[in-house]
């Protein structure tokens, strides 16, 4: 059985301590990491929301809101959406839920493809 020195001693405890700053280091850096990431999903949907009130603002400046109703019709099926636009709720929401949801399996990338 070997015996430790005192320095030997004092340097496996600095090793230890050393040790265990770096996971801390690591953990705190990963942590930064995520909040890095976090933030910027957040502003990625902010300027995606920002694209879209603006698209939808254009389109309400150059069609009149009979000529949109028209144009939506075939694309809004919620109720609440339709509503919106004063048109009547499809009779059977369910089944076109269904049908698109078929579409977007079907289509590579997971998006409805136009003929």
């Amino acid at each position: 059985m070997t015996t430790l020195t005192k320095k030997e001693k004092d340097l496996l405890a600095r090793q230890d301590r050393l040790q265990q700053q770096l996971e801390q280091t690591r953990q705190a850096l990963a942590q930064k990491e995520r909040q890095r990431a976090k933030r910027e999903r957040e502003l990625e949907r902010a300027r995606d929301t920002r694209r879209r009130i603006l698209i939808g603002a254009y389109m309400m400046s150059i069609k009149t809101t009979e000529e949109l109703s028209v144009e939506l019709n075939g694309y809004l099926t919620r109720k609440d959406d339709r509503e919106l636009f004063g048109l009547e709720p499809l009779e059977i929401e369910s089944d076109i839920a269904a049908s698109q949801l078929d579409q977007e399996k079907a289509s590579p990338g997971g998006f409805a493809t136009k003929d």
